[in-house]
């Protein structure tokens, strides 16, 4: 069983990927971990951001967040890095960069039987035959102040800041001409606002066991 989680920034997206994988006993896929191995990559080999570049890109394996390499080469240490960061937003808008990721990781998914996959276009567009989309949602004020929450050990403590952000983010995710930010026809929305991370799951989990039900008939 696929199942993928799509959704804005700040929705817990990662959160509620990780907790649910647990409960099910699945692999998780976080999409984001593998643009920024590209973009720690090109950086780390001091490589310019071409097609024929990117293509030239072989294999990413990501283990964990603390272990992921691309072309054999370690870039753990580097996934969090500002450059990275804003690198790895750049190209993710970018058409051949979004193939090379969707790609290795529907090579990846064949490994397992069941899988969490985590991104703002699993559902829509690597895994369009997932056996359940899931669109997280939230308020933009509360998903604003769950990223303040989330950075105040870092120095960004200015809420109307965060709030810009994600703001520009949704316009930049929701306006990009390479798979935008969209809610599947299919998925099941959930809107978190009020909700808890595990009562999240739970509402998850609840909707596999009556799609298992439902297939059992």
């Amino acid at each position: 069983m696929i199942i993928t989680i799509d959704g804005p920034a700040g929705t817990g997206k990662s959160t509620v990927s990780r907790l649910l994988a647990e409960r099910l006993s699945y692999p998780v896929i976080y999409s984001g971990l593998y643009y920024r191995a590209i973009a720690a990559y090109l950086i780390q080999e001091e490589l310019l951001v071409q097609v024929e570049v990117i293509k030239a890109i072989e294999n990413i394996v990501v283990k964990s967040d603390k272990e992921v390499k691309v072309n054999g080469k370690d870039v753990s240490s580097q996934l969090r890095a500002p450059e990275v960061d804003r690198l790895s937003s750049k190209i993710s808008q970018l058409l051949v960069v979004r193939e090379k990721v969707g790609e290795v990781i529907k090579k990846e998914a064949k490994n397992y039987e069941g899988l969490v996959a985590e991104g703002r276009d699993m559902g829509s567009v690597v895994f369009k035959d997932a056996d359940l989309k899931v669109y997280l949602d939230a308020s933009l004020s509360e998903r604003a102040h769950r990223r303040y929450l989330e950075d105040v050990g870092e120095g960004n403590l200015n809420l109307d800041e965060v709030l810009a952000e994600i703001r520009k983010r949704d316009e930049e995710d929701s306006q990009r001409k390479i798979s935008p930010l969209i809610i599947p026809s299919d998925a099941f929305y959930i809107d978190t606002t009020e909700m808890e991370v595990n009562q999240v799951v739970e509402v998850i989990t609840n909707k596999i066991t009556q799609l298992k039900v439902k297939g059992s008939r």
